[in-house]
């Protein structure tokens, strides 16, 4: 899912449900949803190469080039 796809359903839930606004934003941990818990962190760009996320810093932007966003 490209970051403007996941933009525009958050825009659907809120038209439908404004209410979530004030709603505190959680987690699971597996795909199972076996596991749910706060998430503290803010969106961060980053590598990823399918298994493993590699977070963009400011001072190595040479390294590699951002492809996704980690939303926890």
């Amino acid at each position: 899912m490209k970051l403007k796809d996941y933009l525009a359903e958050m825009n659907k839930l809120i038209a439908e449900h404004p209410e979530a606004l004030e709603f505190q934003v959680i987690y699971s941990s597996d795909e199972e949803g076996n596991e749910f818990n706060n998430n503290y962190n803010a969106p961060t760009i980053g590598r990823f190469n399918g298994t493993d996320f590699m977070p963009h810093f400011d001072g190595i932007k040479g390294r590699f080039k951002s492809d996704a966003v980690c939303l926890n």
